[in-house]
């Protein structure tokens, strides 16, 4: 990152975008918005801004075809603030060549990356060959409403994106057992979640004679018996193809069975979920 990016990034992490559905946040995502307009002016002056949700941000970079539209995203909320930190979660300090902050990775760091390359192309004269969609999401970690409205306002413009980046991966250290080099993760898929309602009918009887296999006692075992089910164990062709190309990283032990993790995958699969 260049010295200004470092402060965009300093000043983004200050501002404490904690999304926790209170609404409380209010003045935070100003805060970070303002610092935006403040590091990035080309960026506000020549894109189009839309606001989405409550504090999303969607910007169009117009190029010079419409055709093949791509769009950048990232995310401006946080998590709250977890375990014992040494420096300000919201300080942005600069330690031993190390930026401190809730936020670096997850995700105001793509943020701003993705700030600074469009403000330094701007500042060159640079015109896209198409079309750039910048989607600042406001309430990732809340599953929230911003991506959505997002895309509903690119469906209402007509736009089919030809390429969409998301969060997903960072340049890992000690990421793997045995790996002593960065790892420059790719993530290629989005894990998902599954919301599940369970309704129970029923006489609950008096509570001097409580019904046998009542409605509570029903529900207990519906939700027993979910937690006893498991998603089927896999290992994918993408991580097998990650276990592939670090192989040669690995500590020697470890080379020839990540080499051949294809063949290996189902004895694999089985150990890293015990491993886990």
């Amino acid at each position: 990152m260049t010295l200004d990016a470092v402060a965009a990034l300093q000043a983004a992490l200050r501002a404490p975008t904690v999304n926790d559905g209170s609404g409380a946040e209010q003045k935070a995502f100003e805060q970070l918005h303002e610092a935006l307009r403040e590091h990035f002016p080309l960026l506000h002056a020549t894109l189009d801004l839309n606001p989405v949700g409550t504090h999303g941000l969607l910007f169009r970079w117009p190029g010079a075809s419409a055709e093949k539209p791509i769009v950048l995203m990232a995310h401006q909320d946080v998590v709250p603030i977890a375990g014992v930190w040494t420096h300000d979660p919201f300080g942005g300090e600069i330690v031993d060549g190390v930026i401190h902050g809730r936020g670096t990775l997850d995700d105001k760091g793509q943020l701003v990356a993705i700030c600074a390359a469009v403000e330094g192309l701007l500042a060159d004269g640079f015109e896209p060959a198409y079309d750039v969609w910048l989607s600042f999401g406001s309430d990732e970690e809340t599953t929230g409403a911003a991506a959505r409205a997002a895309v509903q306002e690119l469906r209402d413009q007509g736009v089919e994106p030809w390429f969409v980046l998301d969060e997903g991966g960072a340049v890992a250290f000690d990421a793997f057992p045995g790996v002593a080099a960065p790892i420059g993760v790719v993530g290629v898929a989005e894990k998902g979640t599954t919301d599940v309602r369970l309704t129970v009918t029923g006489d609950g009887g008096h509570s001097s004679t409580p019904r046998q296999n009542g409605p509570t006692a029903r529900l207990a075992r519906a939700i027993t018996r979910l937690d006893r089910m498991s998603m089927p164990v896999r290992l994918p062709a993408p991580t097998v193809e990650m276990f592939e190309q670090i192989a040669p990283y690995a500590a020697k032990p470890m080379r020839p069975v990540l080499a051949n993790a294809g063949r290996l995958a189902p004895a694999l699969a089985r150990l890293l979920t015990r491993l886990g």
